[in-house]
C-alpha cells in the first residue's frame, strides 16, 4: 500500500513539475493574445486549438519585428519553445471567438495581454 501511495505521489509531482500553468484561453474575433512581455527566461507552450478556425502564431524578440512561426489549425496540437526575451502571439483572424488550451512550463510571471 505504501508503494502505491508513493507511486501516485511521484506521478502527481511529475505532472505538476512539467506544466506550471494550464489554461483555456478565449480570443475574441480579430484579436490577438500575447504571452510574455519580452523580458523573461525561456519557456515552453503546448497549445491545442479547440476552436473553429486557424490561429496565426508569431514570435517577437525584444526590440525586433514579429516573425511568423506558423499556423495552428482547428483541432491541432503543437509545442512551441520560446526563447528568452521573446513574446509569442496567437492571432485570431476569424469572425468567431477562438478557444486555445495552453500548458506552460519554464519561465514564470509571464505577462498575458489581449490586443
Amino acid at each position: 500500500m505504501k508503494t502505491l501511495v508513493f507511486t501516485i505521489m511521484m506521478v502527481a509531482f511529475a505532472i505538476c513539475a512539467n506544466a506550471w500553468l494550464t489554461s483555456t484561453t478565449f480570443i475574441d474575433p480579430y484579436k490577438t493574445f500575447k504571452l510574455g512581455d519580452g523580458e523573461h527566461s525561456s519557456f515552453k507552450a503546448t497549445v491545442v486549438n479547440k476552436g473553429k478556425g486557424s490561429i496565426g502564431i508569431y514570435t517577437t524578440l525584444l526590440g525586433k519585428q514579429p516573425e511568423r512561426v506558423g499556423t495552428l489549425e482547428s483541432g491541432e496540437k503543437k509545442t512551441y519553445t520560446i526563447g528568452s526575451n521573446t513574446m509569442v502571439s496567437f492571432e485570431n483572424n476569424n469572425p468567431y471567438k477562438a478557444t486555445l488550451h495552453i500548458e506552460l512550463s519554464g519561465a514564470r510571471n509571464l505577462s498575458m495581454t489581449y490586443q
